[in-house]
């Protein structure tokens, strides 16, 4: 099965900006058949390690923000008020 499939989280290549180095972080899913394949990369965070004079030891920073997925949110509030509304049909059709 695990040649197969595959589900992990992968960095990508850092950026230099002024005194910031950013790194994107993105899980991927890849499937790969016989005949074919298939890989989805979904963005979850961002590593921004910086100078920061408080830090006594090296100085840097290191600060991991998430990407909120709006859209699977979205998918999931569709998917509940469309459970909801059949819900509620189907009872008044008891009635």
């Amino acid at each position: 099965m695990d040649r197969f499939f595959s589900w992990e989280t992968k960095r990508g290549e850092p950026v230099q900006v002024g005194d910031w180095v950013v790194t994107p972080q993105s899980q991927v899913l890849a499937v790969q058949l016989p005949f074919g394949g298939f890989v989805w990369h979904r963005p979850v965070n961002v590593m921004v390690e910086g100078y920061n004079e408080s830090e006594s030891a090296s100085g840097r920073d290191l600060q991991i923000i998430p990407i909120p997925d709006v859209t699977r949110q979205a998918l999931w509030a569709i998917l509940g008020l469309s459970i909801l509304v059949n819900l509620a049909l189907s009872s008044r059709r008891r009635s």
